[in-house]
């Protein structure tokens, strides 16, 4: 009898942590470290996205940082605040559909309506005629994979982090599907539920992308852990063999999990360097 009530308590907690002012929450963040970052907010038609950027120079290449599911902008603050980074390049990370400013809640499960909403960045950007790189970690990667097939004259480079993009390898948790299900959805936080709808129909997303691959024509990374226990190793082969005809460099990280960006933040920098220059 007690299992409703604390499930209850549990997600009442979860969603008393969320603060009210998000865009206050970044400068918090980033207080103390010399970095004043920019909330910015964009439309593309009715898809709304929010980012946040540091530096916004025209001489500097700039890199682009795209989440898995669920996360959020915040994701990529270290990298943000990273000296190193802040010299060369300006830094965008973005919340994408559903997520933290960006309609948080609203599941978007469409990859293409994903990655137009990026879009009116990428034009800002060109206006400059900047260099773009885009990161994407986990569901991330075919969004990226998606602006890069729409606009392969508009990206440079991409750098793929265990990226979810083979359909015939594609995980959906038991847990995940609660937060599809009528009757435990309300059980699940709201960021769990967003990811859930969009990993219910994600095989039938990348199924669509099977045929565009071969528009991507930048210079790729793409780096997995060998025992990924989230987005199956396998998928390593998959891009091996659709992105063979571009300049592509593969990385296997042995014994390596899905935390790339985070637990790895020194390789994944060397090889934004490396696409970027």
């Amino acid at each position: 009898m007690l299992i409703l009530p604390l499930s209850w308590l549990f997600v009442t907690f979860l969603s008393s942590c969320q603060k009210d002012d998000i865009d206050a929450e970044v400068l918090e963040e980033f207080e103390g470290s010399n970095v004043t970052p920019e909330v910015l907010y964009t439309t593309n038609g009715d898809l709304s996205i929010r980012y946040i950027r540091v530096n916004d120079d025209p001489d500097k290449p700039t890199i682009i940082f795209v989440h898995g599911a669920p996360g959020g902008a915040d994701n990529y603050y270290e990298y943000l605040k990273d000296p190193a980074l802040i010299d060369s390049f300006n830094l965008i990370t973005i919340d994408r559909l559903g997520y933290g400013g960006s309609n948080r809640g609203e599941a978007e499960p469409s990859i293409q309506k994903q990655a137009e909403s990026v879009y009116p960045i990428l034009d800002e950007l060109l206006l400059d005629s900047q260099s773009v790189v885009l990161l994407g970690h986990s569901y991330g990667g075919p969004v990226i994979a998606r602006i890069a097939m729409d606009r392969p004259d508009d990206v440079d480079g991409l750098l793929f982090l265990a990226p979810a993009i083979d359909p015939k390898n594609e995980k959906f948790e038991w847990a995940g599907k609660l937060g599809c299900s009528v009757p435990t959805k309300w059980l699940t936080p709201k960021d769990m539920e967003t990811a859930a709808v969009e990993k219910s129909n994600h095989v039938n997303e990348l199924e669509e992308m099977l045929d565009d691959w071969v528009k991507i024509t930048c210079q790729v990374t793409y780096v997995h852990g060998d025992d990924d226990g989230i987005v199956p190793f396998a998928n390593y082969a998959f891009a091996k063999e659709k992105l063979a005809h571009t300049d592509m460099k593969m990385v296997a990280i042995e014994d390596g999990n899905h935390f790339i960006p985070f637990q790895e933040q020194e390789m994944v920098k060397e090889f934004l360097f490396e696409l970027a220059h």
